[in-house]
């Protein structure tokens, strides 16, 4: 997870980092045939900036238990 935190990154790294996580871990729900969503933060970055809020520092995906 330590290449997804690194406090030297610029703002550009950051997000392009929170982007990369966000797909590889969405792929390996869905390899596992596994539905997950958007929520919190993440899925108004989605709505309003086309992507993620600049400022965030993290990714927020939900399930549901009957999945």
């Amino acid at each position: 997870i330590e290449k997804y935190t690194h406090s030297n990154f610029t703002q550009k790294q950051r997000l392009d980092s929170l982007s990369n996580l966000l797909h590889n871990t969405t792929h390996a729900f869905k390899e596992l045939d596994m539905n997950v969503f958007l929520e919190s933060s993440t899925l108004i970055g989605h709505i309003r900036h086309d992507g993620q809020i600049p400022w965030d520092n993290d990714v927020d995906i939900g399930r549901f238990d009957f999945d």
